[in-house]
């Protein structure tokens, strides 16, 4: 059984320069409009997988300090206000291989 549909891969990764920030939402949008049609949206739930480069720690070392990178911050708030909506996870790729010091 189906139970997650990834809309993209990381599409926010900083490296592409804001190349998919018009276009993921309604990405993510399409593929929820089209789960609900066909009756399949409680069932499979859509998500965007990131890069946990969306997350931005500032100069701290305490993450309830951090935010949203500020050119996708608008973007993330309304990514999770809509997974949240329907049921979805909020899913981040981490590599603790390159993630250590």
């Amino acid at each position: 059984m189906i139970r997650y549909a990834a809309v993209g891969n990381e599409p926010l990764l900083s490296t592409f320069n804001g190349s998919f920030l018009t276009t993921i939402f309604p990405a993510l949008k399409n593929v929820q409009s089209a789960l609900i049609k066909v009756g399949l949206s409680n069932q499979v739930k859509v998500t965007i997988p990131l890069n946990a480069d969306v997350y931005d720690s500032g100069n701290s070392d305490k993450p309830y300090d951090g935010d949203f990178r500020a050119d996708t911050k608008d973007l993330m708030v309304e990514i999770v206000k809509f997974l949240s909506n329907n049921g979805a996870a909020f899913t981040v790729n981490i590599y603790p291989f390159i993630s250590l010091p």
